[in-house]
């Protein structure tokens, strides 16, 4: 009997909707899924966008229970929030905020078999879309992916309420979705397992290039316009593809290197484990360019893509240049783990190798930032002050 890990396999949400100040306009999308809801949102999202949508909710008929966030994605978040959910006797779970806000509303949901709806208050990941959750410990160590059988019913992404998130949110957002078309590439050469739960499939495969191309062609102007949290055209192109494009993609095409680099940083402390998500991954697509041995004319293109979007790229802007030989092997070991999205390479990757083209990466990188002028869209001063000083 053939394992059904060994077919193709491409999923998806219900339904995904994008627009200018859909919260605020949803009651007839919403009505279908329920009357009772949990709303799950951290103290700062809740107080930009959350209590006026549940304010609205209520006006138009709907119980909404609001609970607030701890901040960490964890098998006790969600066994918390879920006896909360079983004694409101609530029918929707939706969640309101960033990735591990969104993660831990699908594990609720999941637990108690009931709709999930996903309302994403920045573009920074495309966690709304992937039937998963990065299950981190207490103290942010990577544990698991978290796999479950249904998608989230419905996908809000109100681009009022995402403009107004800050830039580096954005920027993040597209580094992760970045990564998905050159990570699909790899998954597909080594005929690997997706995470909607078996082989890539050519669907998977072509959004992830949509995606890649939305980036190349919008980023820049998306990023423009979140400094001026103003809703355009290209912010409205570029918050699809870090959501949608990249979710479907990433599930449907599969995750290589960069995302196994992200799983890595979980290990360090201090200084290094202060980055966003995307711009981890964003760090593993320059290290998975290096270990597949990527022409040094499109190495460029890729540096050049990233540093004017804004990026940290190099050891020391990761403060990686601080860490101990020791830790660095520790990243390289957690990278490499059994198990890892590493293993769909086209090839088997060792910590060393992981070592070796982390070394390559920061020496390219450098070079190019000596013999070429840098604009870059997005300036973060934290990133030119101390990374130590991130929260």
């Amino acid at each position: 009997m053939t394992n059904s890990a060994e077919f193709n396999w491409f999923g998806s949400p219900d339904h995904y909707v994008q627009g200018k100040n859909i919260l605020l306009n949803s009651a007839d999308i919403l009505r279908p899924y329920g009357k009772k809801f949990l709303l799950l949102a951290d103290k700062s999202v809740y107080a930009a966008a959350g209590q006026k949508f549940q304010e609205y909710l209520t006006h138009n008929q709907f119980t909404v229970d609001y609970v607030e966030f701890n901040g960490e994605s964890s098998l006790t978040e969600i066994e918390r929030v879920t006896k909360i959910a079983q004694e409101k006797g609530s029918d929707v779970i939706i969640g309101l905020g960033g990735g591990k806000t969104l993660d831990t509303s699908k594990g609720i949901a999941n637990k108690l078999n009931i709709a999930n709806i996903i309302c994403p208050s920045a573009a920074s990941c495309d966690a709304s879309c992937i039937k998963l959750s990065i299950i981190y410990t207490e103290n942010h160590e990577f544990v698991k992916y978290l796999f479950y059988a249904h998608h989230p019913v419905l996908i809000m992404a109100d681009t009022q309420v995402i403009a107004q998130a800050p830039t580096r949110t954005l920027l993040a957002g597209i580094g992760d979705a970045f990564s998905t078309y050159y990570e699909g590439l790899e998954v597909a050469k080594s005929h690997g397992h997706t995470l909607a739960g078996g082989h890539p499939t050519d669907a998977g495969l072509a959004v992830a290039k949509q995606c890649a191309d939305t980036l190349w062609k919008y980023a820049y102007q998306a990023l423009e316009a979140a400094e001026h949290n103003t809703v355009t055209h290209a912010l409205e192109k570029v918050i699809e593809a870090n959501i949608l494009l990249s979710g479907l993609g990433a599930e449907g095409a599969g995750l290589a290197a960069a995302h196994s680099i992200y799983d890595g940083f979980s290990v360090l402390k201090g200084d290094p484990a202060k980055f966003r998500h995307g711009e981890e991954v964003a760090l593993g697509v320059m290290i998975q360019l290096m270990l597949v041995g990527t022409p040094q004319k499109e190495l460029d293109k890729f540096i050049e893509f990233l540093l004017t979007c804004g990026f940290p790229l190099t050891k020391k802007d990761f403060h990686l240049d601080q860490v101990s030989q020791e830790d660095l092997e520790a990243f390289a070991e957690k990278a490499t783990d059994k198990g890892e999205t590493i293993e769909n390479m086209s090839f088997k990757v060792t910590p060393a190798m992981i070592l070796e083209a982390l070394a390559g990466a920061d020496a390219a990188v450098t070079h190019y930032k000596k013999t070429h002028t840098v604009h870059p869209v997005f300036v973060d001063n934290v990133f030119e002050k101390q990374v130590g000083m991130l929260v």
